[in-house]
Formats: C-alpha cells, sequence, structure tokens
C-alpha cells in the first residue's frame, strides 16, 4: 500500500518532541493470521470490576496480584518506549501499526496469546477503538484487538502501588481489570462508559459512593489535594474530563470514542492537557 497521507495528531506531535518520523509505507496488509497457537491466559470470569485479587504489603508498597495480564511497550524510541501493533479492520483485512503511530500507553490488558503462521508471537489485548497511537483505521471501523508484539513488551500479572487502603487497593483493580472497554456516551458500565460514568462505576464497584454526575461536578467531591498529596484511587481531572489515578505518575480513564478505556501517563497527557484538580474521595 502506498503512504497513508495524514499529519501527526496534536498529541503525537507533542510526544515526539519534534522528532520527524518518515510514514511511508508505515501502513501495511498483512496476511490474516493463520495456524494459530492459542494459549489462553488467566482472566477474571465475573466481567469487569469482578476482580478480588490478593494483595501483599512489602516496603515501598503494595503488591496486588492480578487475575490476567498487564504489557507495557517496551522498544525504546526516542525518549518514550512504543510497540509494533497490529489490528484487523472491518473487511477482515490486516493492518500494521508501527513503531511511528507511537503505540505507548503504559498498561494494555491481555486476553490470550497467540503465535501467528510465520511464527511471530503476539499479545492480544482488549479494546474496541479506531485509534490505536497516532494510527486511525481507514474506513473507521472498530477493532475489537489489539495485537502487540511480544518482543516488544514486558509482561506482569501484579502492580505495586503506594498504598495499603484495601479501598484504594480496589480501585485500582478496578480501574486495570476495564481496560479495552468501550466509550459511549451517556453510559455508566459495566459494558461501556463516558468519563464521568467511568468514574463512577469504578468507585461505586470498590465501595466508594459517588454519585453519577458530570465531570465537572465530579471535580467538586470529597477533598481537593495537591499533586505531591496524589494517591492511588484519586480522582483526577480536568474541566471537561476526569479520570481514576492508579499511581506511579499513571491513571485510567474512558477518555473517547475512538480510544475506549485506556491508561495514560499524567507527564506525556499533560503535554497537550493540563489537569487542574485532583480530589479524594476515600475520605483517609
Amino acid at each position: 500500500m502506498g503512504k497513508r497521507g495524514r499529519k501527526l495528531s496534536a498529541r503525537a506531535a507533542a510526544l515526539m518532541l519534534g522528532m520527524s518520523f518518515s510514514f511511508a509505507g508505515a501502513l501495511t496488509a498483512l496476511a490474516q493470521p493463520g495456524g494459530a497457537v492459542i494459549i489462553p491466559v488467566g482472566q477474571s470470569s465475573g466481567g469487569p470490576g469482578a476482580v478480588n485479587s490478593p494483595s501483599t504489603s512489602q516496603e515501598g508498597g503494595t503488591v496486588i496480584e492480578l487475575p490476567f495480564k498487564l504489557v507495557t511497550p517496551a522498544h525504546f524510541r526516542g525518549d518514550y518506549n512504543v510497540a509494533w501493533g497490529s489490528v484487523q479492520r472491518a473487511d477482515g483485512t490486516w493492518a500494521d501499526v508501527s513503531y511511528d503511530y507511537a503505540i505507548m500507553n503504559p498498561y494494555y490488558r491481555v486476553l490470550r496469546e497467540e503465535t501467528d503462521s510465520t511464527g511471530v508471537e503476539w499479545y492480544v489485548c482488549a479494546a474496541h477503538a479506531t485509534k490505536a497511537g497516532d494510527y486511525f483505521t481507514d474506513d473507521g471501523s472498530f477493532y475489537n484487538e489489539l495485537w502487540l508484539k511480544k518482543a516488544d513488551c514486558t509482561e506482569t500479572s501484579s502492580v505495586t502501588v503506594d498504598t495499603d487502603n484495601e479501598t484504594r487497593i480496589k480501585i485500582v483493580e478496578t480501574a486495570l481489570s476495564t481496560l479495552g472497554m468501550p466509550y459511549q456516551a451517556g453510559t455508566a458500565g459495566p459494558d461501556s462508559f463516558d468519563c464521568s460514568g467511568y468514574v463512577y462505576y469504578v468507585m461505586n464497584t470498590a465501595g466508594v459512593s459517588v454519585p453519577r454526575t458530570s465531570s465537572d461536578a465530579m471535580l467538586g467531591l470529597g477533598r481537593n489535594v495537591s499533586y505531591e498529596e496524589l494517591k492511588p484511587g484519586d480522582i483526577l481531572g480536568r474541566p471537561g474530563h476526569v479520570g481514576v489515578y492508579i499511581g506511579d505518575g499513571k491513571f485510567v480513564h474512558a477518555s473517547e470514542t475512538a480510544t475506549g478505556v485506556i491508561s495514560d501517563t499524567i507527564e506525556m497527557y499533560s503535554r497537550v492537557h493540563t489537569f487542574t484538580n485532583y480530589v479524594n474521595v476515600v475520605g483517609d
């Protein structure tokens, strides 16, 4: 296929810090994987939010053992890490999503692992999106799985959080269990979310009573704290948008229709948007 005639989004341009990448030949059709070897990976059987993971306190934080795997892009590109991906379009053809498209969110939730007919090993991750990094599907169709090359990723079945508060631990577990779920305006789970509906669902699933209200109203709940006081399980946001902080500079949010529920880092997100509020609704 020829090169894709489009400009970088403002977010991707900011993330690349002025680095110039060529997009010639970046998007190519793949043969549909055949003869795949499917390796099941442990998943929560109760759907999003239905997690009951053991946690162990240790010096430096609490380790939460998750009933699913998370993967993180680890192919070094400039000052950040990315992964090579692949998605299946509505017409059944496959498209490479090259390093140039900057698939770089901190966590992706693994559904299973596969080896394609050419011997390449993949993590198949939960998704309901038209966008991956700076790649958009040609026809605007949604893909329901994001394939990431195993060689480009690190995997984990646990996360460490800087809290021993059981409610905060449950908030983090619930947030991570929803990665890859769809975004839909006016919904609050369990099958789709808008940004405020997502925060409402995560908090209430974890036992924190939060009203179903607008994102702006949520910024006035609980007690506003400084960035330095931010803890895993707090709400973070700006006018028009909210998410759930999970620690280590990362958060999860129902971002937009094009991406669904994704993880992000405050540092990268803030290159385009600025958070104005950090809210403690747990009450500790």
